[in-house]
């Protein structure tokens, strides 16, 4: 799918503006969850070579300064990364988990 294409998807959602994809692999918004604050998110969309969401990928996401990671299906989230993931406080989500947490208008952070 692609970051042009996630960010294409989503893009005109109820409290999303300004969103904008960058390249393949990275695209970014501002969100409103209901009742919040507008708040800035650089998403980070693996590619084919990161073949899953692991340690690895999320610490190179978050030392390029992603606040949120959208995979696809053909990607996986390892259960050590989504326990990293949780410890860094970096939200990860598959594309429709992505795009229900929006329709729904709930947090992307976990409380």
């Amino acid at each position: 799918m692609g970051a042009r294409f996630i960010a294409g998807t989503v893009q005109g959602s109820t409290g999303l503006k300004n969103c904008k994809a960058k390249n393949d692999t990275e695209f970014s918004f501002e969100y409103q969850s209901a009742g919040d604050e507008f708040k800035s998110y650089k998403v980070y969309v693996p590619t084919r070579e990161d073949y899953e969401v692991s340690v690895e990928v999320i610490d190179r996401a978050l030392s390029q300064g992603y606040n949120l990671i959208v995979y696809d299906s053909w990607i996986f989230a390892t259960h050590s990364g989504k326990d990293y993931a949780g410890v860094q406080r970096i939200p990860i989500f598959s594309v429709p988990a992505f795009i229900k947490t929006l329709k729904s208008r709930q947090k992307f952070e976990r409380e």
